[in-house]
Parts: structure tokens; sequence; C-alpha cells
């Protein structure tokens, strides 16, 4: 076998990839070290720990990289990186609108209980059954969209979801978890949220406004109980005696555009979702060859 022309930086964790000439494109190389090519030959030396899987230095090195022309190389890295790219854009805008949602809301004249703007929703939990949107914690982490799963694959009651819900996390509010959830038909949540519904003269966009304030989770971070920092929660109670902006005193323009801003977020999560899921699909298509880029697409 004729010597890859990568070489390989190793800590105990993370091993660093750098090109050492140009018959490699940098970028073909970063999605190639995501496709099945490199897991499958990767995930073969694997060997377990008492931590997790490990594989050493030694047989990665063994790692076989097919090298197609770098031509052909460029072409594919290209198209992935254009799914890049707006995703990216995506991510960039959903800041910009959640800059602009918090800093409308703290304009607000007075302030306000939660509970004046928002009730705690208390369904009966379910387990859940045939295909589900889960709301868990993990979904929220991975972009804030729902995984689809059959319900036989979730081993625990679930709260049941119907109608714009604002789900606040209760477990360890350093980490701000505040989703603006518009579920589908069979729709559930990890017990872990507290699901909030907006009062009548509020929109559920307003109470996630308020609930996902910077403002707002430093008083959730002063109620927690728990001794360990991994397992600390705030008490359901607690969350509808904290202070927030009282957004009923905006003026009519503000809080439509605050509920246009909020409903753009989330229209933007399920674009990058979509986006996300095409480019994982078309990667393995294009790095084994049964997709192939047009050679007219120009590469600058």
């Amino acid at each position: 076998m004729p010597q890859t022309p990568v070489q390989y930086a190793y800590s105990p964790q993370l091993c660093f990839f750098r090109v050492l000439d140009d018959s490699l494109d940098n970028k073909w190389l970063y999605y190639w070290l995501g496709s099945d090519g490199f897991w499958s030959q990767a995930g073969a030396f694997a060997s377990q720990t008492d931590m997790a899987p490990y594989i050493a230095l030694r047989d990665l090195r063994s790692v076989e990289v097919p090298i197609p022309p770098l031509a052909e190389q460029r072409r594919i890295a290209a198209v992935l990186g254009s799914f890049d790219d707006l995703i990216e854009t995506n991510w960039a805008l959903i800041e910009l609108l959640a800059q602009w949602v918090h800093s409308s809301v703290s304009t607000a004249s007075e302030l306000a209980l939660l509970a004046d703007v928002a009730d705690v929703a208390k369904p009966k939990q379910v387990r859940p059954r045939g295909s589900v949107a889960h709301y868990s914690l993990p979904a929220f982490d991975n972009g804030a969209c729902p995984d689809h799963v059959g319900g036989a694959t979730i081993q625990s009651s679930k709260l049941p979801l119907s109608g714009p819900t604002v789900l606040v996390s209760r477990l360890n509010p350093q980490w701000e978890r505040c989703w603006m959830a518009y579920p589908s038909d069979n729709a559930v949540a990890s017990t872990e949220f507290v699901p909030l519904m907006a009062r009548f003269d509020v929109s559920p966009e307003e109470v996630w406004a308020v609930a996902s304030s910077s403002g707002f989770w430093e008083q959730m971070r002063s109620h927690v109980t728990g001794t360990t920092g991994s397992h600390q929660r705030v008490d359901k109670a607690e969350l509808l005696a904290m202070s927030v902006p009282d957004v009923r005193t905006l003026d009519p323009t503000t809080r439509s555009g605050i509920v246009d801003a909020v409903q753009g977020v989330q229209a933007l999560r399920d674009e990058i979702a979509d986006l996300t899921r095409a480019r994982d699909e078309l990667l393995p298509l294009l790095m084994s060859g049964r997709v192939r880029v047009d050679e007219s697409l120009e590469v600058g």
C-alpha cells in the first residue's frame, strides 16, 4: 500500500489530521472522515475500555484512504460545503432573530411574574405508541428539532403535547434549554421539561421570549437543588414565581414582531434539520461514486 498523504497528531482523546501534499483536498478529507468509508475501517479496530470504544493510533495509520482525482475531490467538497454554508447562514440568522427578540422584551416598562403570562400544563404522562415526535433533552441539544422515532423505543413515560408549548428544562440550568415547540399530532416531551402554556392575553412566542432570556435563567440557577453539578434541578413550583418582562406593556407592533421572529427561528431550525439530513444522505453516495458531480461544476 502506498503511503497515505496524511499526517496524524494524537492525544488520548483526539486525533488531528494534516494533509501532507497536494494530492488531497482538505475539505474533501474532512467529509471523508465522516463517511462510512472511514468509520467502517476505524470501527473494526475499536476496542472497548472502561470509558468508551478506543482506537489506537497505530491502527488509525492502517486506515486506507481512497484518493479520487483532485478535481473530483474539490467538486465533492464544494457540493457538500454548499449545504454546510446554508446551515451556517441559518444559524447566524437564528442568533440575530433571538437577539432582537430578547432586546425587544427587555424594553417592557414593567415586570410581571411568569404566572401572569403563562400556566404550567399538567397532562397525564403516557407511554408513547406508534410513530412519535420526541422532544428530548438530547434532541434540543442537537438543533432543537424533535426526533421522529417509534414509541416502542422510548423506555419511560412522557408528557403528551398538544398545541404550541414552551418547554423549559429544569435539569442543570447552567444549560439554558427553552424550546418553542410546535408539536405534531403524536408528540411527547421529556418529563425534565416543564410545559408552559400562554395565558389568554399573551402568545406562546412571547412566553418563549421571556423564558429564554438571560435574566430568567439567572433566576433559574439561583433556585437549584441537588448536591452534584450533573443532577441539579429547579422545583416546578418555583418557575411561576420568577420575574419576567411584562410583554403586555409592549406596543402591538413589537409584540407582533416577536411572534413572527420566534416562528422564524423554528422555521430556520427545521430547514437546518432538512439540510443536514440531505447532506448526510448525499455524502456516502458521493464518496462511494454512486452519485457523481457534473464535471462542468466550477470550483474556485
